[in-house]
């Protein structure tokens, strides 16, 4: 099994303070940060997927607190008060299930404390306005209850400029960053045996996105609009661990996520302006989990899981210059696309198990079936062509939805 696996010490002596920082620590490991979804496409030995949209499924799985994060907008963007971080290389298809085909990212946040208050904060800032705030307090209530809370900001000024007269030019640069997160959490601790860890996050991207240009040292672009990003997501994970019998454990891991976003986004070298109306995601995770002593000969992890999401999108792109369009028009053309609802669930049962020889040989055995009833999709696509005299400018008019 090839995984990197990282402390928060590790992570802070690297800078890393958000998941594009990884690149350097973990080998065949590549992240490329998409403009007009504000998506991180990751790739791990060249495999993953460049389809970021909603319709797209992940080829690297995305974990938190061991809860699956479905679609990657908005989620372990932000790297702070962590445990730790473990890469996993190639497919991981027993234990962490769908969307592993080329590996999977796992992060555990900070528990909180029974043995005593701590709290710490961080500042730091640099060139272009740069600003990173971290912080965190743990709290014990009583002796076996504590929470502790944690929060991040990074704000940063783009370095992308419009072109000169470009109508847009007062507005913020692209590739302007502003994001900000905070985490609460409690550690619950009745007995020797049982163990609750209950953890609600919250998550904002306030930026612009950003557009290519041909000189990287001279960043600039003739944008076709303004770029702003409100993007917010929400998270509640919990687990609960019992022990019973000689060192058997018993796991509850649930989960739920939503984040909504909306988007503007001009890229003068594709010739359009693309809008992101309004997006929607739900995702529900819910898995039991059994394991036995961990000292025993063999040693196994058996579990249920179950999964279900839906999402929704309204995308308009206004476009004039496509070449390769058959609706290409100097006078401009929109087109919409709307997808009301689409569904997915996923219900497995898995099972792993080592058996060692010897001290220093074992062999391992896994498997997986995993039950993916239909998807509900529907999709509406609609393109309109503005008329001179048949109205306002595209902007100011809705078109059939």
């Amino acid at each position: 099994l090839a995984i990197s696996a990282f402390s928060q010490e590790t992570l802070n002596e690297n800078h890393v303070t958000t998941l594009l920082d990884m690149r350097g620590l973990v080998p065949n490991l590549q992240f490329f940060s998409n403009g007009d979804h504000a998506v991180p496409l990751v790739f791990i030995r060249g495999l993953g997927t460049r389809n970021q949209t909603e319709a797209g499924d992940q080829g690297i799985a995305f974990y938190t607190d061991g809860v699956f994060s479905a679609r990657s907008q908005g989620t372990t963007v932000m790297m702070y008060d962590l445990d730790g971080v473990e890469v996993l290389r190639g497919p991981q298809g027993t234990l962490f299930g769908r969307n592993s085909t080329g590996g999977a990212v796992s992060l555990r946040s900070a528990k909180p404390r029974l043995d005593g208050f701590d709290a710490s904060g961080e500042i730091a800032a640099g060139s272009y306005s740069m600003l990173e705030l971290r912080g965190m307090a743990n709290v014990p209530i009583t002796e076996n209850w504590a929470i502790r809370v944690a929060g991040a900001k990074d704000e940063q000024e783009g370095q992308t400029d419009y072109a000169p007269g470009n109508q847009f030019a007062s507005s913020r640069k692209y590739g302007t960053v502003d994001l900000s997160s905070f985490r609460v959490s409690s550690l619950f601790e009745p007995s020797e045996d049982v163990k609750w860890h209950l953890v609600y996050e919250n998550f904002r991207n306030r930026g612009t996105g950003d557009v290519a240009s041909q000189d990287f040292e001279d960043r600039v672009n003739d944008a076709t609009a303004a770029g702003n990003l409100d993007l917010d997501s929400d998270s509640i994970r919990t687990r609960l661990d019992i022990g019973f019998g000689e060192g058997y454990t018993l796991s509850y891991i649930g989960g739920y996520a939503e984040f909504s976003q909306a988007q503007m986004y001009g890229n003068e070298p594709q010739g359009d302006t693309r809008n992101t109306v309004d997006s929607g995601y739900e995702g529900t995770q819910h898995e039991l989990q059994l394991t036995n002593p961990s000292e025993a000969r063999f040693n196994y992890t058996a579990g249920l899981y179950y999964f279900e999401e839906e999402n929704s999108i309204r995308f308009d792109m206004l476009h004039g210059s496509w070449g390769f369009t058959p609706q290409d028009s100097p006078d401009g053309v929109l087109s919409t696309f709307v997808q009301p609802n689409r569904g997915l669930e996923s219900e497995s049962v898995y099972g792993q198990g080592t058996f060692a020889f010897t001290d220093q040989t074992a062999s391992r055995t896994s498997a997986r079936k995993v039950s993916v009833p239909a998807r509900s999709l529907r999709i509406a696509s609609v393109t309109a062509r503005w008329i001179d005299g048949a109205g306002g400018p595209p902007g100011d008019s809705p078109v059939g939805r």
